[in-house]
């Protein structure tokens, strides 16, 4: 398993190791923490890129070596040249039946993880390496929604862009997308500078989230981490992690096909761009896990999809107006003075009923009072798209004022002149979509991104009712400029 076209030789290397384990070349020693309790094993991977380990246990030590003796001790899997320690924790399942009239016990443990050393300190200050295995068919490179402006190729000069570079605080790294001899597929995380592995970890899932937010495919299956220091062949170490979590939602938030008239940087992140929505993701947690949040409304249904966007979009809006004076705070009073006035004349005529109603009754009232000069919460949502330069359209700020039905579960409503043509059904799926598109909108344009976005509020039903006709379906999508406002 290789890269014929590549700058980067010593990726071979590392794909003919995976090729080694994944397929089973090698015959293993399993040994144990009991003496002399070691045993011939094979290894095999399976469909969902886990590993299963097959051994007898001889009669000797079966009363030692329960199912839950793997639970609670590390074990080593050693061939020539290579040995493999499997931690209690990446023991997924172990099982177990008598063999033979021996009293051998067949023993099959499912792994979820092994690493190639016993030294943590070689993830520390090293160049490192991660290679995200892409299990999804439907899903390429080009869908990614970011102009590559670098190639791998031997020839530097090739139109065939497969590479982008990430400047993030001081170290640098490359990201790009590879193809084996054999059709399988990887996207590669590269530090260019020795990094802390927690570091790289962190970078890692911030590229896999803008990666998984712009395309709708969050790669997180199996993963395979290299790390070595530099002028140190020595050090050279790897580890294997199967997440078993990536998400496929179907819905990118980028087109990836071509539309006439329509430049690509309109329809996909700059390198720049790319970089500046994982610096993001980096510096702020809260930003990056309302991204996931988004991901994984792409692949809900109906009001799961809309709660999920809702709750997204409230952390973003925080985020964005939280070092600045929260005009959503604000009253819709600006003459304090005036605002004082009508404050005394409220209460004073409240202070007239307070003996004619109960206690409890009235201190609501008083409550109600003081909250009656606030902006509503549809304003408060509205505070980062007017501070971002995102201007809204009715149906679009409509779509913010929903937040609180869907997050209570109460009934969506149409408003005169705005979704009236549209049934329950369809109204759910437009306002679930056009809140993921909307707060979506939030986190591209404060990347620097000013292009097209996915409408998949317009596009889904639209396609739906030209099926229900029996009309042609075409193959493109509503487009939303965030540059400009939508026209309902």
């Amino acid at each position: 398993m290789i890269i014929n076209d590549t700058i980067f030789k010593e990726d071979n290397v590392i794909l003919n190791l995976i090729d080694i384990i994944e397929n089973g070349k090698e015959s293993f020693i399993l040994a144990t923490e009991i003496p002399n309790a070691v045993f011939p094993a094979k290894m095999t991977i399976n469909t969902d890129g886990t590993y299963d380990i097959e051994f007898y246990v001889s009669e000797k030590y079966t009363s030692q070596i329960t199912g839950e003796f793997f639970f609670t001790h590390h074990i080593i899997l050693a061939t020539k040249g290579l040995n493999l320690l499997i931690q209690n924790k990446d023991i997924k399942s172990c099982k177990q039946q008598i063999a033979s009239k021996d009293g051998n016990y067949k023993t099959v443990l499912n792994v979820v993880a092994f690493r190639g050393d016993l030294d943590d300190s070689l993830w520390s200050n090293s160049k490192q390496v991660a290679f995200c295995s892409i299990l999804e068919k439907r899903f390429a490179p080009y869908q990614a929604g970011v102009v590559f402006d670098m190639t791998i190729s031997e020839n530097q000069t090739s139109s065939c862009k497969n590479c982008i570079k990430l400047d993030i605080y001081s170290n640098c790294f490359l990201i790009y997308f590879i193809k084996t001899d054999n059709n399988k597929q990887y996207l590669i995380l590269k530090s260019q500078k020795d990094v802390n592995h927690d570091t790289f970890l962190e970078v890692s899932e911030c590229v896999r989230t803008t990666i998984g937010l712009l395309s709708g495919y969050y790669i997180s299956d199996s993963v395979w981490y290299v790390a070595m220091r530099s002028n140190d062949k020595k050090s050279l170490t790897f580890r294997f992690e199967n997440n078993g979590n990536s998400v496929y939602n179907n819905h990118p938030l980028l087109e990836y096909k071509h539309y006439e008239n329509v430049s690509e940087n309109k329809l996909k992140l700059s390198s720049e761009q790319f970089e500046n929505m994982v610096r993001l993701f980096f510096i702020n947690k809260e930003i990056r896990r309302s991204a996931q949040l988004l991901i994984y409304a792409g692949n809900s249904d109906g009001v799961s999809r809309g709660c999920l966007a809702a709750v997204a979009l409230e952390t973003i809006k925080s985020q964005i107006i939280q070092n600045e004076i929260d005009k959503s705070s604000e009253s819709i009073i600006d003459n304090k003075e005036l605002l004082s006035q009508i404050k005394r004349e409220l209460s004073k005529s409240l202070a007239k009923f307070k003996n004619a109603i109960d206690k409890k009754t009235y201190t609501r009232l008083e409550t109600k009072l003081g909250q009656i000069y606030q902006v509503s919460n549809s304003e408060k949502l509205e505070a980062p798209f007017e501070k971002l330069g995102i201007k809204l359209s009715a149906e679009e700020s409509y779509c913010l004022t929903c937040r609180n039905f869907l997050l209570h579960g109460a009934s969506l409503k149409t408003k005169e002149g705005l979704y009236e043509f549209l049934n329950q059904h369809e109204l759910v799926d437009m306002i679930s979509n056009r809140l993921i598109m909307l707060t979506a909108m939030l986190i591209l344009k404060k990347c620097g991104y000013n292009g097209m976005i996915v409408d998949w509020g317009y596009t889904e039903i639209a396609k739906w009712r030209m099926i229900l006709a029996r009309e042609i379906v075409p193959g493109g999508k509503v487009l939303r400029d965030i540059s400009e406002q939508n026209i309902d």
